[in-house]
């Protein structure tokens, strides 16, 4: 059988078991697995922050999670809104907030970087300097509303399935920009071979934060979330998401060594 027909399959029987997975202690998560430290694939296994913090907060709440990394982040979202897959770590937004429950408390700050091709840089001091620019984004990937609805009304932006792609054809000259998470997109392009092409501009486009979500009916995450949040609260209070950090960018970074012909390669829809 296909993987991806298998793991359809597999989703369909979560939808109409919750009540066993309940009895089970058990949440599924998913994940894009394209974002190092966040999350990427090793192996063929996810690893990274998100995993070792949704593993952690769930852990204190006596839950297994079991792990999907699906093809597309915004099929990853679909999958949690129909009720398939019980979370997901997403940025809030006003349109999300109408399908989807957050947790109160973030679980990672992200510094958004806008990365360019070194031989067509330009000044980057607010948002106005984007104006009229080829920008690319991956489907399903916001960074803030306010930034969201910005690009969309005075940039040119092109959406895909997968970062590679983007690194690609910016590397190639395709668009002009990419607005990505800066120690992510520094790694990415690492790992792609194009650390020599590509660089992000010195100053952030915007600081956004990554959420716990889940669908806006999910009884089962709904009732969790005081207790979720209070284990997400204490997290942070230490440094165990630094240690998570490190741990993750050192993994990344012996996978995909400067220098390397290893490649990382976009993850397809897998049930770990």
């Amino acid at each position: 059988m296909h993987l991806k027909v298998l793991v359809l399959s597999v989703l369909v029987l979560l939808s109409s078991t919750s009540s066993h997975a309940d009895t089970d202690k058990v949440i599924s998560y998913c994940d894009h697995a394209s974002y190092p430290p966040l999350s990427w694939l090793k192996d063929n296994e996810l690893v990274g922050v998100t995993k070792d913090i949704i593993q952690h907060v769930f852990k204190d709440q006596g839950y297994q999670v079991t792990l999907y990394v699906l093809e597309s982040w915004k099929r990853c979202m679909l999958e949690v809104e129909m009720g398939n897959i019980d979370i997901a770590l997403a940025f809030k937004t006003p349109e999300r907030s109408k399908s989807f429950a957050f947790s109160k408390e973030y679980l990672i700050e992200e510094k958004i970087a806008i990365f360019v091709h070194k031989n067509n840089s330009f000044k980057f001091d607010s948002w106005q300097d984007l104006q009229g620019k080829r920008g690319g984004m991956v489907l399903g990937y916001s960074y803030g509303d306010d930034f969201d609805h910005f690009l969309e009304s005075n940039t040119h932006i092109e959406r895909v399935s997968s970062n590679f792609q983007n690194i690609t054809k910016l590397a190639l000259n395709r668009i002009d920009f990419m607005p990505f998470e800066r120690n992510s997109g520094i790694l990415q392009v690492q790992a792609h071979g194009y650390e020599s092409v590509i660089m992000p501009l010195a100053n952030n486009a915007t600081t956004d934060y990554l959420y716990l979500t889940t669908a806006i009916n999910n009884q089962k995450i709904l009732k969790l979330m005081p207790q979720l949040d209070a284990s997400i609260k204490t997290l942070k209070a230490g440094d165990a998401v630094a240690r998570f950090t490190q741990k993750s960018r050192q993994q990344y970074l012996q996978a995909y060594p400067k220098g390397s012909s290893l490649r990382p390669k976009p993850p397809a829809d897998i049930q770990l």
